[in-house]
């Protein structure tokens, strides 16, 4: 497919290799690959994001028990 639009027969090789390595190394296509490299930051970047509103609110929890005192 590389050839066909690009012309350039090297990079084909190389891509070629690439997608091989891949494929042996994690048994998963490239864009399998990529899509689960894609997902596993989402479910991190969530769990970051609601960590984060949770120690938030146990602060804001905190500082008004102080206050009240």
């Amino acid at each position: 497919m590389t050839v066909v639009t690009t012309g350039n027969i090297l990079q084909a090789g190389l891509q070629y290799g690439a997608n091989t390595a891949i494929k042996k190394e994690t048994g998963k296509d490239t864009l399998e690959h990529l899509q689960d490299a894609v997902e596993s930051q989402s479910r991190s970047s969530k769990f970051n994001k609601k960590f984060t509103d949770l120690v938030e609110k146990k602060f804001e929890l905190t500082r008004e028990k102080l206050k009240s005192n």
